[in-house]
């Protein structure tokens, strides 16, 4: 599939696409603001069903926050797709030093599964991180707590790499004591490839006691003059 995104001004854009996959195809709007300190993007998608999902971020001197949220109702069977129901989360760190900083997380959901009255699970967690930047390695190491369907405690370590438009980074959740919390790991890369284009890729796992599932996504980010391409 393809998506044609026109720059309206120096910090805000639109956008608009349709994709093919499997024999469904899925129609999408989008709106994206970016200036030096801050930036929001809203997309809405329609394939059988709705998603809409949105997200911003802001730095202001040593604090910088982010946050999202997503919408899908039961009927989406589009691209990008997660479980139905709704999902937010937020992130605030602080650099006390260009070397030590300090990362509060949270994350809550509700995943619908036959319809969309009664939530089949609801819960999340909150991530307490230290952390620790040598340019261009940060690594980290907190606590989780979780509550609703996620009780229990768990430890979080993450490493990432930044470098120009390349950056790579992994985090792991590890449950400790008698928890619901299920082991995670997270793994997202951007690399450039030439000149204007880069790979996006990021992979969420699951541990269970006898299986693993994922959600992967792979896509390329391109830029001509005063419009982009992506192709996912």
């Amino acid at each position: 599939g393809a998506q044609a995104k026109y720059r309206v001004t120096d910090n805000f854009s639109v956008a608009a696409g349709a994709v093919q996959k499997d024999g469904i195809t899925s129609f999408g709007a989008r709106a994206r603001y970016k200036d030096d300190k801050s930036s929001a993007d809203l997309l809405a998608a329609y394939s059988s069903g709705v998603m809409v999902t949105g997200n911003a971020n802001v730095t202001a001197g040593r604090v910088n926050a982010t946050g999202s949220v997503n919408y899908q109702d039961t009927n989406y069977e589009g691209l990008n797709g997660t479980a139905p129901g709704v999902a937010a989360q937020g992130s605030v760190t602080y650099k006390a030093t260009d070397q030590l900083g300090l990362n509060l997380k949270a994350k809550y959901s509700q995943v619908y599964d036959g319809d969309d009255s009664t939530p089949d699970a609801s819960g999340g967690h909150v991530d307490v991180k230290g952390l620790y930047t040598i340019s261009p390695l940060t690594v980290g190491l907190g606590v989780r707590a979780g509550f609703g369907d996620e009780k229990g405690f768990g430890v979080v370590a993450s490493a990432d790499y930044t470098n120009g438009a390349l950056s790579v980074g992994v985090e792991h959740a590890q449950p400790i004591g008698d928890s619901t919390l299920s082991p995670t790991t997270t793994v997202k890369a951007n690399i450039p490839l030439v000149e204007n284009v880069v790979l996006a890729a990021r992979d969420d796992i699951h541990w269970g006691v006898n299986s693993m599932t994922h959600r992967g996504s792979v896509g390329l980010q391109s830029k001509f003059g005063m419009t982009n391409l992506a192709v996912n």
